[in-house]
């Protein structure tokens, strides 16, 4: 992508690196409303399958995102092979991410097959634990072919290619939605399963999904060159190593900070309904907006691989500064609008004009305000971690997490909540703090590192 070996190019790296991350952005928001979609169906169930199905996507978030965080290194590891002008050899790379994938899914799987009486032993509903056991039980039919086509997607992500994502989650979603609702009620000569039917027609879209992704590299050039070649079983190996090694630390990372806002919105619980209510307005934006960040983070990572694997390190600087920069102005109109227009945010869930929702909106509106500085920090942090990686510097990141989050920045907010009495707003400070301490730290040593 690009040609020139030293100086700044600001321009053609801003386009280079936007249109890169705008298809990986918007194939994470589609694929995004599979699990939304899901919510919607299983809600016609009744509360409890309601209540299992975001029992179901809180386990399933913490599982598959440290997979997805080591199946990142395909892209890092093909965009350095790109950049080395070595990209014919980058099949072993998918390869060895699908013996990952077939290794990780045999505890995967039986996790999710037993999940049902691990929830009745931490307490749950046993109502609530019916619904979510048979959920399990059905998506786990589908977690190799979930890992399979997002290797694939960091695989053609690193080629330039990320639209091909796209367009095959914007085929699979009315498949979902048709699957789901046959296998949920039994439409024509589907049997009726409820909630193991939601969970199967989710697998077998994955399955649908993993097969157009695959088609696609085996057949068009030049993929199906790279992956076609022989791959002997002591290279397999050495590839599978170097992509653990690099791998399982983000993979860490990922898992590190969400379980960390698992506990943050625990303890929001212990202040009151009213201030986890008003977290979880807070914490659904979030979730939206903090797409874009991880979009561009992604984009860098590929862009910087490639620079690195050419031994351009001015040209990797530039993508990281221009990265950042596109990361922070983005979230600097969101902190804008969460700053201006709280009301017009927190309306989106809550009648502004009851007055039993008063004090609701008020936490709502302090919230999305601390919020809105979070993501500023937070923003640039993930760009500079996306960069990191694409230098294949992934242990660093996920130390600067580990210690942030949960020795800087969960003490933090517990003092804050909790002994000067500040409540939730007490507990978003931690978290401001947290990323501004890693936000430093990462930046620093992207610099020395270029």
């Amino acid at each position: 992508m690009f040609t020139k070996q030293q100086g700044f190019t600001w321009f053609p790296t801003f386009k280079t690196t936007t249109l890169l991350a705008l298809p990986i952005l918007f194939a994470h928001v589609i694929e995004g409303f599979f699990p939304f979609i899901n919510t919607l169906l299983a809600a016609r169930l009744g509360v409890d399958a309601l209540a299992a199905a975001g029992l179901v996507g809180a386990v399933f978030i913490c599982v598959m995102g440290f997979a997805w965080g080591v199946t990142t290194s395909v892209g890092i590891l093909t965009a350095h092979l790109i950049g080395e002008k070595n990209e014919s050899t980058s099949g072993r790379v998918l390869k060895g991410c699908f013996v990952f994938c077939a290794i990780f899914c045999i505890p995967a799987s039986i996790l999710f097959w037993n999940m049902g009486p691990i929830l009745l032993f931490l307490g749950q509903d046993p109502a609530v634990v019916e619904h979510a056991a048979a959920y399990f039980k059905g998506l786990s039919f589908g977690l190799i072919a979930d890992f399979g086509k997002f290797a694939i997607f960091q695989y053609l992500a690193a080629y330039g290619r990320p639209r091909v994502a796209v367009i095959t989650h914007l085929v699979a979603l009315p498949v979902l939605i048709g699957l789901n609702l046959c296998l949920m009620w039994g439409y024509g000569p589907f049997p009726e399963l409820g909630m193991f039917g939601l969970g199967l027609g989710t697998a077998i879209t994955y399955w649908f999904a993993f097969g157009l992704m695959l088609a696609y590299v085996l057949f068009t050039k030049p993929y199906s060159i790279a992956i076609r070649m022989h791959t002997s079983l002591k290279t397999l190996i050495a590839t599978l190593k170097e992509m653990l090694k690099l791998g399982v630390p983000i993979g860490m990372m990922f898992l590190i900070e969400i379980t960390l806002f698992m506990v943050v919105a625990l303890l929001m619980g212990r202040i009151g309904t009213v201030s986890l209510a008003a977290h979880q307005i807070a914490m659904q934006m979030l979730g939206i907006t903090i797409l874009f960040a991880f979009g561009f983070a992604e984009a860098v990572t590929i862009l910087v691989g490639k620079a690195a694997g050419a031994k351009n390190l001015v040209l990797a600087r530039e993508v990281s500064m221009v990265g950042m920069g596109i990361s922070l102005v983005i979230m600097l109109l969101v902190a804008l609008s969460h700053w201006f227009m709280p009301e017009v945010i927190v309306g989106l869930d809550v009648d502004m004009h009851d007055p039993l929702n008063e004090e609701l909106i008020a936490f709502a509106i302090g919230f999305l305000m601390l919020s809105a500085l979070f993501q500023l920090f937070d923003s640039a942090r993930i760009v500079a971690a996306g960069a990191l990686r694409g230098l294949k510097d992934s242990q660093y990141p996920m130390w600067v997490a580990l210690i942030s989050f949960w020795f800087i920045g969960l003490p933090i907010g517990y003092y804050f909540a909790f002994y000067l009495d500040w409540g939730g707003m007490g507990l978003w400070g931690g978290l401001i703090a947290a990323v501004a301490v890693s936000l430093v730290l990462q930046f620093r040593r992207l610099m020395r590192q270029l």
